[in-house]
């Protein structure tokens, strides 16, 4: 996997051929060096060429069924020749050109070659693999994925993304995953690769936000992603679809929780005045370029004019990886601070962060508020879709 030969050449052509030949034969897929490293993260990895993905689209495939291979297995759902469910055999190689695995028949002293759907494993505590060649982990825990981006490698993460399916969620040992870095810093402005990523999490959170949608309380209807349900006006926990909803649900559960939900979301998390540091952040749209300066850290620890002393208002707060400060701003940028990671507040802010699907767990709106002396409380229970 680490021979660089590319383009229609003999040797690329020999170089695949010897790769099906090993497979044909039993080589497993997943196998690893002394780094912990797999064929993937060679062959579609920082130094991939198109023979070494053509490679590890072909382990890829076979190792979806490794775990058949050396195990007693039973021939099942054949249809051209039923006379042969129920046999019995060991299963053996995969064969990439015919997409079946070989099964030596006991008692027939023959091989036949066979579907893997029509192959299942007399003992089934083997079954499947529980993830696939391209998130198989080496010992620093990084997979290949984590290599394209800083090599800017758009080619390969395209081919892991779209064609294999990686997972852009797996972290290294220092709790970086392909999601984080393709949000953070330089890599989220310049990288190819780290597009390629992004609009993978972009897909992934519009599934996501839907499945996750909001549910009426009483009924479970699903609110619309275009119009919010109206929510109970004393905890603003829970919403309902209708107003028969709202009071059969206050007969049967709400009536119970309901104080104890609205305590829960007044009391908030109180912010910590972030250390100055002497320098100017900005936000900045990645998509359209849009830069709003938010000037010194400390200078944004203020309640905005149009606001009073205790009201709540809505502030964004947007974050990257866990060791990265959170953004956090309302809509005039009156009140903006950079909150660092270690001051109360933080970790709950961020899990906010991290859970709104909507938005790729980059960034959500909550409520916040300021007391008389200047104390900023914000309101993670609130944490909602955009607000302005």
């Amino acid at each position: 996997e680490k021979n660089i030969a590319d383009g229609n050449s003999p040797l690329r052509k020999k170089q695949i051929q010897v790769a099906e030949l090993l497979l044909s034969y039993g080589a497993r897929p997943d196998a690893k060096d002394t780094c912990g490293k797999t064929v993937c993260h060679y062959g579609a990895g920082a130094m991939a060429t198109d023979m070494t993905m053509e490679v590890v689209q072909r382990a890829a495939k076979a190792y979806e069924t490794s775990y058949l291979f050396n195990q007693e297995v039973e021939l099942a759902g054949l249809t051209g020749n039923t006379s042969m469910n129920g046999l019995r055999g060991i299963a053996r190689g995969y064969h990439y050109s015919t997409g079946r695995r070989a099964v030596y028949l006991h008692g027939q002293g023959k091989q036949v070659s066979v579907k893997p759907e029509n192959v299942k494993l007399v003992d089934p505590s083997t079954d499947s693999n529980e993830r696939k060649l391209c998130d198989l982990q080496c010992r620093l825990g990084t997979v290949s994925l984590l290599e394209t981006i800083p090599s800017n490698r758009a080619d390969v993460a395209e081919f892991l993304v779209n064609q294999l399916g990686a997972s852009i969620d797996i972290q290294d040992l220092d709790d970086v995953s392909a999601r984080s870095m393709a949000m953070m810093g330089i890599a989220e402005l310049v990288s190819p690769a780290a597009s390629i990523v992004r609009e993978a999490a972009r897909k992934q959170g519009k599934v996501t936000a839907k499945a996750d949608r909001r549910k009426c309380a009483n009924c479970t209807k699903p609110e619309p992603l275009d119009n919010k349900f109206p929510e109970c006006a004393r905890c603003k926990q829970v919403r309902y679809c209708q107003k028969e909803c709202q009071v059969a649900h206050w007969k049967a559960h709400h009536k119970k929780e309901c104080r104890e939900l609205a305590s829960k979301a007044e009391a908030g998390v109180k912010l910590e005045r972030p250390p100055s540091t002497g320098m100017f952040s900005a936000t900045i749209n990645a998509r359209t370029g849009e830069k709003h300066m938010l000037g010194k850290d400390t200078d944004g620890f203020k309640k905005p004019a149009n606001v009073a002393v205790g009201e709540q208002f809505y502030v964004k707060c947007q974050g990257g990886g866990p060791n990265m400060p959170i953004m956090i701003y309302d809509e005039t940028r009156q009140c903006n601070l950079s909150y660092p990671p270690g001051l109360a507040g933080f970790e709950e802010i961020r899990a906010k962060i991290v859970a709104e699907p909507a938005f790729q767990g980059r960034k959500t709106y909550m409520k916040a508020s300021f007391d008389s002396a200047g104390v900023c409380t914000v309101y993670p229970t609130t944490a909602a879709l955009k607000r302005w």
